[in-house]
């Protein structure tokens, strides 16, 4: 049984690693999709039906990074548990 338990936590700290070096990537990625949005928006400012979308997907990428800056913070706490 302690064989067992010993693998299953080794599984779980390999999970928990997986995920805290995925999530700044995907928040990396995102952030340079904002930049590129918030880029486009500036070189349409011009043209309002460019602008409403990009502001909007803008709006969107800033509350996916805020969700996965809080989700890491999450699972790092988390894995120091362990």
């Amino acid at each position: 049984m302690s064989v067992q338990i010993q693998q299953q936590n080794e599984t779980i700290k390999s999970v928990f690693t997986t995920i805290t070096e995925l999530i700044p990537i995907v928040t990396l990625s995102l952030g340079i999709c904002q930049q590129l949005a918030t880029t486009t928006t500036t070189s349409n400012s011009t043209d309002r039906q460019v602008k409403l979308p990009s502001d909007t997907t803008t709006s969107q990428i800033q509350t996916l990074i805020n969700f996965l800056n809080e989700q890491h913070q999450l699972v790092s706490n988390k894995h120091l548990k362990f």
